[in-house]
């Protein structure tokens, strides 16, 4: 982030603010001393609130000259980290913001990029304006633009395969879903993150069609490599896909053990919405095998 903070320092000067009366509004100036220091990422909302009032586009942050040739450029790697770490925290319309601004000038873009940021614009649409057509017009688009051996194209799919499921679409997301798996394994570089999110969905999909024990065969898959590899990606979701499936299975004790460990891990996150979920599920299992005994 040494770019983004260089540009924000010579910005301010070239308008003759100290950082307190930057960051006024915007954040502290503690924090604007450590961005420009390269030691702190700024957030999109605050990133745009600093271009604002320093009056220039977000482009200003990541460009470094009509002289680059794309080719590994830095400065779309920094896009790319701004954008995954928003991605983590389901923040779209900051999101929204950053791809905006990175769209202009597509013409010199790399096809790699123009299809990351493609890709992205197609997951705003959806999340932020819940238009599910014209996300699912640029996903295709986004494929479309390079071979599909790439490893990126994986990741396209399984966002493709996610949306598909919310919409209700179970089956069609399933089909995706195992594409997705196995072209990824066929690659052989399939980031274990990526394998984990793939499993957890296809395991979700057949969930919702009702087929329990194919569900659990790749919930569990997805618990084992996060174990591993010491991993705690979505391995709490992992557990109480697997304790859901068990319970529909009849298999209640299993269950409950499945159960448990997702209560205490969502405790530990003091996610209370989700551990109110797990516990209502663990109560009523509990209550039916108290009325009916436990096979």
């Amino acid at each position: 982030m040494e770019l983004i903070g260089k540009r924000i320092r010579e910005a301010r000067a070239k308008n003759q603010l100290t950082q307190a009366q930057l960051a006024n509004g915007i954040c502290s100036q503690a924090q604007v001393s450590h961005i420009e220091k390269g030691a702190l990422t700024p957030s999109a909302v605050v990133l745009y609130g600093i271009s604002k009032k320093l009056g220039v586009d977000m482009n200003y942050f990541f460009n470094i000259g009509t002289d680059d040739k794309r080719q590994g450029n830095p400065t779309f790697k920094h896009i790319q980290s701004i954008v995954d770490n928003l991605k983590d925290l389901r923040d779209y319309k900051s999101l929204s913001l950053i791809i905006e601004n990175a769209m202009v000038d597509m013409e010199s873009k790399t096809s790699q990029e123009k299809q990351f940021l493609l890709w992205h614009k197609a997951i705003c649409l959806y999340y932020v304006d819940n238009d599910f057509f014209s996300a699912e017009r640029l996903l295709m688009e986004a494929l479309a633009l390079t071979d599909s051996q790439h490893l990126q194209v994986s990741e396209i799919e399984n966002s493709y395969a996610i949306i598909l499921a919310q919409e209700k679409k179970h089956e069609e997301a399933l089909d995706l879903f195992h594409s997705c798996l196995q072209g990824s394994r066929r690659k052989g570089t399939i980031s274990r993150d990526i394998e984990v999110k793939i499993l957890f969905g296809l395991s979700q999909s057949l969930t919702h069609l009702e087929l329990y024990s194919d569900s659990l065969f790749y919930s569990n898959q997805a618990i084992t490599i996060n174990i591993q590899r010491k991993s705690m990606y979505l391995l709490v979701e992992c557990y109480y896909q697997s304790g859901f499936n068990l319970s529909q299975l009849n298999k209640y004790n299993d269950a409950l053990e499945f159960l448990n460990n997702s209560s205490f891990i969502f405790n530990i996150q003091k996610n209370e919405k989700l551990v109110d979920i797990v516990e209502e599920r663990i109560r009523e299992i509990i209550l039916f095998n108290n009325l009916q005994g436990v096979e």
